[in-house]
């Protein structure tokens, strides 16, 4: 939306009113005028028809391969900027509680979360016995890790995956082709997921829309990044449409307000104060 943070006596007009049509956006949405699917979480969310249905698409076990995954990493951040430092009595018996956990837990695991806890219990006895911090035992357990974490991922990721997919099967059974089109599909997640992110590639593959740079890719597929909550993620649905709204009328181009409309006009005079580019960091074109 193409706001200022010095709101003059005018925009008065256009926030007041931008606004109450936001709402009355957020409120078709909700309503399932159209068909709606929000990825929050560990759950998919569908508006259609006045209907709300929700799927849980991260089930236990899914929740456990990446607890798995996450135990060598836990002595990385742990331990892995303390080379050579003896270890603290608080560190010593920190680790033997933690020693104490894996070993029962490794009772009930097998396959390549058992490799997991495996590896890190020999790390862990090592250090223990030694009474040193070693990191380059710390990156040896990293690279013995390596291939069953990347299993444990792939078993978090098809888990979550079918889950998805068997929610989207039910709910998109009675589609026709009208139905489709109008379909929007919102992912939740923080900034770093965003690329090659597990639903994302789901949707853009169901939907045939390829993501990109930018807004201009987001026509049915949207990453809402950072929502947090379902209204968090409806109130960014009902904004992008309506940039989109406002941009085709008076721009020309749907996806111009959800950019900086300026920019060609920005890059224009960025030329002009920096007509050469820096050819090492920090040496500009000024001196």
């Amino acid at each position: 939306m193409l706001t200022t943070k010095v709101m003059g006596p005018l925009d008065e007009y256009f926030l007041l009113h931008y606004a109450l049509r936001r709402e009355a956006l957020v409120r078709s949405i909700l309503e399932g005028v159209r068909p709606v699917m929000v990825r929050l979480a560990d759950r998919l969310i569908f508006l259609h028809r006045g209907q709300k249905d929700v799927v849980t698409i991260q089930s236990a076990r899914y929740q456990r391969a990446k607890e798995l995954s996450h135990v060598p990493l836990a002595l990385q951040l742990w331990l892995g900027e303390h080379d050579a430092e003896p270890l603290s009595a608080a560190t010593r018996s920190a680790l033997t509680v933690f020693e104490s956990r894996l070993q029962h837990e490794l009772t009930t695991e097998s396959g390549p979360g058992a490799e997991v806890l495996q590896a890190s219990l020999a790390c862990m006895q090592t250090l223990l016995k030694s009474g040193t911090v070693d990191t380059a035992g710390l990156r040896s357990l990293a690279q013995t890790v390596a291939r069953p974490t990347r299993a444990l991922m792939l078993e978090a990721t098809r888990e979550e995956l079918v889950a998805l997919d068997r929610g989207v099967a039910r709910w998109t059974r009675d589609f026709d082709a009208q139905a489709w089109a109008a379909l929007r599909v919102l992912i939740c997640a923080n900034h770093q997921a965003r690329y090659r992110e597990s639903a994302t590639l789901y949707f853009e593959r169901l939907l045939a829309e390829r993501q990109a740079a930018g807004a201009k890719a987001e026509r049915r597929l949207i990453y809402a990044e950072n929502a947090r909550t379902e209204d968090e993620a409806i109130h960014l649905l009902a904004t992008h449409e309506l940039d989109q709204q406002l941009a085709s009328v008076f721009l020309g181009d749907p996806y111009a307000l959800q950019q900086n409309v300026l920019g060609d006009e920005a890059s224009a005079v960025v030329r002009e104060l920096l007509p050469e580019v820096a050819s090492e960091p920090g040496k500009g074109s000024r001196s």
